[in-house]
């Protein structure tokens, strides 16, 4: 499945629509502004909240809490790890399931991990995504299993990965 993550042109709060290959719209998300700790929420087609991302500042290597759309029961993590340089990795741990993400400027890539501890099939990512250059706005573009990823995880994927470019 393809999903494109985009920003509007012009927008007081970083608006940004989830649409898949067909044009249909799966979700819509709306960053905070003025904010200490910036922050996403992503909402569904009926307007309603399902998931809230929350940088934490002061970590040495980066941190994202992830709750549901109440914003009170947090139902995940993504946390640093030491990195090669123009890269970030995290692991992200959710009841959604668990994986390694690594964070590029530009693209990214997440594995999913099976069994204990965090290994991982280096070969085979279950996500990919890649920002589209020469445009005005922000646009990336996910490309996931369906079967091993759920499309509001590659979403939150997405949105971080946009935080982290833009450093925000």
């Amino acid at each position: 499945m393809k999903l494109t993550i985009d920003q509007k042109f012009i927008s007081i709060g970083n608006k940004t629509a989830v649409v898949d290959e067909t044009g249909k719209q799966w979700f819509r998300c709306q960053g905070k502004l003025f904010r200490f700790n910036p922050n996403f929420c992503i909402y569904d087609l009926y307007e309603q909240p399902i998931f809230y991302i929350k940088k934490r500042y002061f970590r040495l290597l980066g941190r994202f809490d992830l709750y549901r759309g109440d914003r009170q029961s947090k139902f995940g993590t993504m946390k640093g790890r030491f990195h090669a340089p123009l890269t970030r990795r995290f692991r992200m741990d959710t009841d959604m399931g668990k994986y390694y993400v690594i964070e590029g400027k530009w693209n990214s890539s997440a594995y999913a991990v099976t069994g204990a501890g965090w290994k991982f099939d280096k070969k085979h990512p279950v996500l990919k995504m890649h920002k589209k250059f020469f445009h005005i706005r922000d646009r990336f573009f996910v490309d996931f299993d369906e079967t091993k990823m759920d499309p509001a995880i590659a979403t939150i994927i997405g949105l971080v990965n946009d935080m982290i470019f833009h450093n925000k």
